[in-house]
C-alpha cells in the first residue's frame, strides 16, 4: 500500500476491515488490508493529516493542512448509487471503452435506460 508521498496518519475502520491513510501527496486513501488493494482515493488541496470513519463506516471525515475538513462517501457501492441518482442514462459502449477499457461492458445503473449509440 503506497502513496506518492509519506503517509502522515493511518487508522482502521471500526470493524477492522478497512485501513485509511493520509499523505503529503494531498490524498486520503482507503485500503482493503487483506488484499492490499486500494478501495478509493480522495483528493485534497494540501497534505492530509487526520481523519476518522463514521460509526457506521459509511463516511470518512478528512482534515488537511490546507485548513479544510471534508466528509466523503467512500464505499464503491455508495458512489455508484450517488452517481446513478445524478445521471439520466447509462454509458454508451463507446464511452465505456474510453473510460473503462479493461472491463467488460455492463449496465451500471439498472434503473436507467440503455443509451442510444
Amino acid at each position: 500500500m503506497r502513496h506518492a508521498g509519506p503517509a502522515n496518519y493511518v487508522a482502521f475502520s471500526q470493524d477492522g476491515k478497512y485501513l485509511a491513510t493520509g499523505s503529503d501527496d494531498k490524498t486520503a486513501c482507503v485500503w482493503d488490508p487483506a488484499s492490499g488493494n486500494e478501495v478509493t482515493r480522495m483528493p485534497h488541496d494540501g497534505p492530509v493529516n487526520r481523519f476518522t470513519f463514521s460509526p457506521d463506516g459509511g463516511y470518512l471525515a478528512t482534515v488537511g493542512n490546507d485548513n479544510t475538513a471534508r466528509t466523503w462517501r467512500w464505499q464503491p457501492e455508495d458512489l455508484t448509487e450517488e452517481a446513478c441518482a445524478r445521471v439520466n442514462r447509462n454509458l454508451t459502449l463507446a464511452e465505456w471503452k474510453l473510460y473503462l477499457p479493461d472491463k467488460p461492458y455492463r449496465k451500471t445503473c439498472p434503473n436507467l435506460p440503455e443509451p442510444e449509440e
